[in-house]
């Protein structure tokens, strides 16, 4: 089955290739890093104790794991190995994890899989979110590897293109060990994919655990500074901002208030500093020009920017393109 898989991803890759090349053409998102992806790398030595992989798409799910990995690894007998997908979620892991114990997660090849199950050598794998992919799940199963998805998310509009392809995909799901869900209904459909009820338990969101209540936010006073952020003005803070967006903020924006935007995608950080310009980008470093738009091109310091602000804005509400 692993070699129908095979053919059936490099035909779909092969009659796609049009499409994406356009797409890494005119948005800059060129992935790097592909022997890594094809899960070549380093070994990761001899066990300290049972290896736990936790796998983290991008940024907001490396964020959401970070109780996880900390309350893990309170335990002295276990080591965690994170992977990620993204380049920006790779960044952010490596920033909060450390670079030593930052893996790049495979593309679902056979061998892709196999090379990097070789390397890291987990005794549990748990995936984040909805990050089931056929081959590894069923290769991790084959070396008695455990697969668990915590903070699990599966919308009806995902579970409508799952159920197309139930066949196909039953088998994969029903051979999850544990699914921790996020809500009742996200419970439900990952049942109607294949997934033992038994395996099932609704335990929340994990965004929740990392929320903090503080009179401060560190970083926030020097990210002000640094930009020139006027803080007797109102300030409203837009984050994870879609393109067509940031001319709506700026025809909203009263005057006399400051509006600083983070754009949930890197490719898209040129054509909002385009749009809000003229505009203080934070990759430029420090300003005092005085001006009352800005734009957070960096990863990991969104929080801080909500510190400062007097409103804030969550993106992708507006336009085209609802939800994250």
């Amino acid at each position: 089955m692993r070699f129908v898989r095979d053919l059936a991803y490099l035909t779909v890759a092969t009659v796609s290739a049009p499409v994406w090349l356009t797409r890494l053409l005119l948005t800059g998102k060129i992935r790097t890093d592909w022997p890594a992806r094809l899960g070549r790398g380093r070994d990761h030595g001899e066990k300290t104790g049972r290896r736990i992989l936790v796998h983290a798409v991008s940024v907001g799910e490396v964020n959401a794991i970070r109780c996880l990995v900390d309350g893990l690894e309170g335990d002295a007998r276990i080591e965690v190995v994170v992977a990620t997908t993204t380049d920006t979620g790779w960044a952010r892991a490596r920033d909060v994890f450390g670079t030593e114990r930052v893996v790049r997660y495979p593309l679902d090849f056979s061998w892709s899989v196999a090379r990097f199950l070789d390397r890291v050598r987990p005794d549990v794998v748990v995936l984040t979110e909805l990050e089931v992919w056929p081959t590894f799940v069923a290769t991790c199963v084959a070396r008695s590897i455990p697969v668990a998805v915590i903070n699990g998310r599966l919308t009806a509009r995902s579970a409508k293109r799952y159920g197309l392809v139930r066949g196909l995909v039953q088998n994969t799901f029903a051979r999850l060990a544990l699914v921790a869900v996020q809500n009742e209904a996200y419970a439900a459909r990952f049942a109607s994919l294949g997934v033992p009820p038994e395996c099932v338990e609704v335990t929340g969101t994990m965004k929740w655990d990392t929320a903090s209540i503080a009179d401060e936010v560190a970083g926030a006073e020097t990210l002000a500074k640094e930009l020139g952020i006027d803080r007797t003005r109102p300030l409203v803070v837009a984050g994870s901002t879609a393109p067509e967006e940031h001319a709506l903020l700026l025809d909203a924006i009263p005057p006399g208030a400051q509006l600083l935007c983070a754009p949930r995608r890197p490719e898209w950080f040129d054509e909002a500093a385009s749009t809000l310009a003229p505009c203080v980008r934070r990759s430029h470093g420090s300003s005092q020009s005085g001006s009352d738009r800005f734009l957070l091109d960096t990863i990991g310091e969104l929080r801080a920017a909500y510190a400062l602000a007097d409103l804030v804005i969550i993106g992708r509400s507006f336009g085209v393109r609802h939800g994250s």
